[in-house]
């Protein structure tokens, strides 16, 4: 009996993964794997996993390691790495923000707390080749660093909801759209346009990355209390999820995510409201409050 991956994070991420690398490169699993363990392991004196792991992964019988092993890590890099090595910005398929948004985060495993991972001299030199001078010189800051980088499990929740919207927004294409820097400095801030002009472009396209906007946006207006902005985004993401099945490297995972769509969108995306008790007394005292509340309810009960 096939294994396959259990946690739903790892497997929606890495099957995305797989398959968006595919349609991106063109090349088949065998062209992939050869050409990986060739130019960033091999080459630089590195062990690359066994080819049946590797197969794996595309197979869908393990999840990816985006990790090094723990005990070498100059030995052992991840793979996720070293595919993004050989095909630049490929990784970002299995970081999506969508993931992020629905599963949390991934996190390295509690055992770097106490072993700091280094990244291989050689990816670095690589790296410095390919004039990429300041990806360089930010990872040898990290393997300098005196201090060890906390890798347990942490929740997104440490930040507040709205704020880890807009931070995942503003990691996709649509960031010139929906945000505008703050001056000279490295600040975003919302730039709250009418919601069928910040709706325009995304509807238009079929990616995992319009359909992200689409449900960021509806949770961000959710959020905020804005039930006419909520209604149209709402409407707007409804009808691209049914197109998710053609999204490029969608295939595997296009119907096995759709009932966790929609227990987020149940259970997470719920549009501020507030009852008329929430505001019966506010801003008075307690004493005040109580003594009004009580005089009210005897009132409508003599009344009665």
């Amino acid at each position: 009996m096939m294994r396959s991956i259990k946690q739903p994070n790892l497997y929606f991420r890495s099957a995305y993964f797989i398959d968006s690398l595919k349609a991106k490169t063109g090349l088949t699993f065998t062209t992939i794997e050869e050409r990986v363990r060739r130019e960033q392991y091999e080459k630089h004196g590195l062990q690359a996993p066994a080819t049946e792991t590797v197969r794996d992964y595309f197979r869908l019988k393990r999840a990816v390691a985006f990790e090094s092993d723990i005990r070498n890590a100059n030995k052992f890099p991840s793979w996720l790495m070293a595919v993004e090595m050989e095909f630049p910005l490929t990784s970002y398929a299995f970081f999506h923000p969508l993931f992020d948004l629905l599963f949390s985060r991934v996190e390295s495993s509690s055992a770097w707390m106490k072993h700091f991972e280094r990244i291989p001299e050689q990816w670095i030199l690589e790296v410095e080749s390919q004039g990429r001078a300041e990806l360089a010189a930010e990872w040898r800051g990290l393997n300098a660093s005196s201090s060890k980088r906390l890798h347990t499990k942490k929740s997104s929740s440490q930040i507040d909801r709205l704020s880890l919207v807009h931070l995942l927004m503003i990691r996709t294409i649509y960031r010139e759209v929906l945000f505008e820097k703050n001056g000279l400095s490295s600040y975003f801030k919302r730039r709250y346009l009418l919601a069928e002009e910040e709706l325009n472009s995304a509807v238009s396209e079929n990616s995992l990355d319009a359909l992200f906007i689409l449900l960021a946006l509806t949770e961000e207006a959710a959020l905020i209390g804005d039930a006419k902005r909520f209604e149209i985004c709402h409407s707007a993401f409804l009808n691209s999820l049914g197109n998710i099945h053609e999204y490029e490297g969608c295939e595997a995972i296009a119907a096995k995510i759709l009932p966790y769509i929609h227990h987020h969108l149940n259970t997470q995306v719920n549009l501020r409201q507030y009852h008329f008790t929430d505001i019966e007394g506010l801003g008075l005292p307690v004493t005040w409050k109580s003594t009004l509340v009580g005089e009210r309810l005897f009132r409508n009960d003599t009344d009665q």
